[in-house]
């Protein structure tokens, strides 16, 4: 396999668990995935705080800093929901974490 795409799919899973772990440190709010920390694959989520402004929070992540990913509102709850794809890097997923935490600090 020239691609190692066993290896790709598994970084990208790490990645991710890494990033929803710091969206969850950083906002207080529990894992979606309760006691089972790895159900996921490439595509994960993270529940917001109560009071986040969904769509305002998409719109500036876009505008201010070019960062294009869905916050949904599901069962009324805010989710922020992440794909990492094998042209993803950690310096990626470390922006939308910086940027998030200015926008959550606000």
């Amino acid at each position: 396999d020239q691609h190692q795409w066993k290896k790709v799919r598994e970084n990208c899973r790490k990645l991710l668990k890494n990033a929803l772990q710091n969206i969850n440190q950083m906002t207080g709010m529990q894992s979606i995935y309760g006691e089972q920390l790895d159900n996921f694959q490439q595509l994960g989520a993270a529940e917001l705080p109560k009071g986040t402004q969904g769509k305002k929070l998409q719109k500036w992540l876009y505008q201010e800093h070019s960062i294009e990913i869905p916050v949904i509102n599901w069962q009324d709850r805010w989710l922020i929901r992440l794909s990492v794809q094998g042209y993803n890097s950690k310096e990626d997923l470390d922006l939308l974490l910086d940027a998030l935490e200015i926008y959550l600090k606000r």
